[in-house]
């Protein structure tokens, strides 16, 4: 079994640099300064060129989150719900929870449109699994809304 890390850059977003990073989210879930190894690495070809784009130019944070698995597809042993389910779909959720979770406690441009699956931490050599979506967007009236500490959380990693 390896430890597998789920990364999902966030783009356009500035006002949390303040912030000793990375910050403890909750429920195993980091905010981070986005890895250079991701951004230089091979795995953003996957993506389309906006897409690439944006995540190279515009992006320096990320929401992660780690988990053990001993392939793609590994059971999650803590699901309790109808089916099996798999530790990388419930790495994936927990990210799309958290930034839906920061956009209703405070609606802002903080937002995720790819997720990431790497077997290994810190090579984008290892991705194994590549998801891209739409973002949540911002009505007009919350685009220069900020993320608060109360929003947060105060603890650090």
């Amino acid at each position: 079994m390896s430890t597998w890390q789920c990364i999902a850059p966030i783009v356009h977003y500035v006002g949390l640099n303040r912030y000793s990073l990375p910050l403890d989210l909750g429920n195993r879930v980091m905010l981070t300064s986005l890895l250079d190894w991701l951004t230089d690495g091979d795995a953003l070809d996957l993506l389309n060129q906006s897409k690439r784009d944006k995540i190279r130019n515009f992006s320096d944070l990320a929401l992660s989150v780690h988990y053990d698995a001993s392939n793609v597809n590994e059971p999650d042993p803590s699901w309790r719900g109808i089916g099996p389910r798999s530790v990388q779909e419930s790495a994936h959720e927990l990210l799309i929870f958290t930034n839906l979770s920061l956009w209703l406690s405070q609606p802002s441009p903080l937002s995720i449109d790819a997720i990431f699956h790497f077997d290994q931490s810190k090579d984008a050599t290892n991705l194994r699994h590549v998801v891209s979506f739409s973002p949540v967007r911002p009505h007009p009236k919350d685009f220069d809304s900020r993320l608060s500490t109360k929003i947060c959380g105060e603890h650090h990693a």
